[in-house]
């Protein structure tokens, strides 16, 4: 069975979230045992002890996804005996729940939000170390945080392309537009990571692994500076120092997570994008569902509530809490609907959507009732798939862009004797019409790739296409309409 070991998959209990690489339990190929003193033998047993207990106790499937959990335990619990650091014990654990070959299982370190390891793969320069693999390379060579050079990527035919930059961020006034290659992170050949990654991982899951690993090379503390090396639009190789600045939004702190960034955007999409000036199409984005996304989610479309059809963007979003599925797909729906089921031992846990009636300011809102497309892609995780898959299985979305992640199972967040915490999925979900989610993901209406010459034209095709399908669903409307009142007269 493939390890899960290049990102952890996060949820807490209520909350689904497929969380970036950068919170991993351990930076690749960083041997924490070079840096933590050995102690005696055993001195995390306990840990490994408890974390199995908390799988056979809680796991939704009496029969551990057809795993021997007794059997895994006999295997492994001598090797974790013997164990003298809590990384080694940390990889056991890791080790142990990865045979169950699942999403949302892994073990946070003890104060992950702290300050970082030392970077053992780097030099005092904080470039790679003679030798070191660059599949190997920690996450981030200046300092935790989640500052960004401003642009995001995605990793197509085995090339990191960039897929969109911040207005007025550092990329942009460094002169890097979407279409270009990222090739090189400081000393890191991003090809080469990427190639050995897939042969790694393979499948579907390592798109979204291999885009968590090179985006998290890019983070790091606000004001530092990264040496990036790309190809332009004429392929002619470019290396550019941009400065890393915090993300957008508000930050917030969720149970036993990181601190995290929140931040959503909605504006009318441009003539040039929807193709038609008579149709007034809403766009609302954003990066994960916690819950200051709500009062902006609701603002948005109290704005765009004159559209003709609202597209929402869940690339890149990563899921969060759990119920705020149903909280936002509410003003979407006009009688009360069933996104999907949580099923858990001896008890089930319905995803509901009541349709909005008033606003939390008190205003009169009605459900939007015109076209909604959402765009998804492999970074779409957790609760972005429990919306998305929710609302197409009743018939109200269409979906564009690509299959989503596929990592959707319920889990909750358990602390361990050490003070590290174990992920653990508790639960299996189930759309309305009973399709599972973990796995395949949410599949797409319209698959629409990502290819480098749109992003060099300046056009975000499946954004394009989805605002298509509204306009044509729009002038089929306006033109059904036109016909009944000739009709009449």
């Amino acid at each position: 069975m493939r390890r899960r070991t290049w990102a952890t998959i996060l949820a807490v209990c209520g909350t689904m979230t497929a969380l970036p690489a950068c919170h991993s339990p351990a930076k690749e190929g960083v041997d924490a045992r070079a840096t933590e003193p050995a102690g005696e033998p055993g001195r995390y047993l306990a840990d490994f002890d408890r974390a199995w207990e908390l799988v056979r106790d809680t796991h939704y499937d009496p029969t551990y996804n057809g795993v021997d959990w007794e059997g895994v335990r006999a295997e492994l619990r001598p090797l974790a005996e013997q164990a003298r650091t809590r990384s080694e014990n940390r990889d056991l654990i890791q080790d142990m729940v990865s045979r169950l070959n699942q999403s949302h299982f892994g073990v946070i370190p003890e104060g992950i939000d702290d300050d970082p390891e030392p970077d053992a793969a780097l030099d005092a320069d904080g470039h790679a170390a003679s030798g070191a693999n660059p599949a190997e390379i920690p996450a981030r060579a200046d300092g935790d945080g989640e500052a960004t050079p401003g642009f995001d990527l995605r990793v197509v035919d085995g090339r990191a392309l960039v897929t969109s930059v911040r207005p007025d961020g550092p990329a942009a006034q460094a002169g890097v537009r979407p279409g270009w290659v990222l090739t090189r992170v400081r000393r890191t050949d991003i090809d080469e990571l990427i190639a050995r990654m897939a042969e790694s991982l393979g499948g579907h899951e390592a798109s979204l692994y291999t885009w968590q690993a090179v985006a998290q090379r890019l983070q790091g503390a606000a004001g530092s500076t990264l040496e990036l090396t790309f190809l332009d639009a004429d392929d002619t190789e470019v290396t550019l120092e941009i400065e890393r600045v915090d993300p957008p939004g508000t930050m917030v702190k969720f149970g036993n997570l990181p601190p995290l960034s929140t931040h959503l955007s909605h504006r009318w999409l441009t003539a040039e994008e929807t193709g038609d000036p008579e149709t007034r199409i809403g766009y609302i984005a954003f990066n994960i569902f916690m819950i200051p996304i709500a009062p902006q989610f609701e603002r948005a479309m109290v704005e765009l509530k004159d559209a003709d059809g609202i597209v929402i963007d869940l690339r890149g979003n990563p899921g969060g809490v759990g119920a705020m599925a149903g909280a936002l797909a509410r003003f979407f729906v006009s009688e009360r609907s069933r996104l999907g089921t949580m099923y858990m031992r001896g008890q089930e846990l319905q995803f509901n959507a009541e349709p909005i009636v008033v606003t939390s300011r008190g205003e009169r809102l009605a459900p939007f009732k015109g076209p909604l497309a959402m765009v998804i892609d492999e970074t779409s995780a957790s609760t972005s798939e429990v919306m998305a898959g929710g609302m197409r299985a009743i018939g109200r979305a269409r979906t564009f862009g690509s299959p989503s992640a596929g990592m959707a199972l319920p889990a909750a967040m358990s602390r361990l004797p050490s003070g590290d915490v174990l992920l653990h999925a508790i639960a299996d979900y189930l759309n309305s019409d009973g399709t599972r989610l973990e796995g395949d993901g949410v599949p797409t209406d319209e698959s629409v790739p990502v290819r480098r010459e749109d992003l060099l034209a300046g056009v975000d095709a499946p954004l394009r296409e989805a605002a298509r399908w509204i306009v044509n669903e729009t002038v089929g409307a306006r033109g059904a309409a036109t016909a009944n009142n000739t009709t009449e007269e």
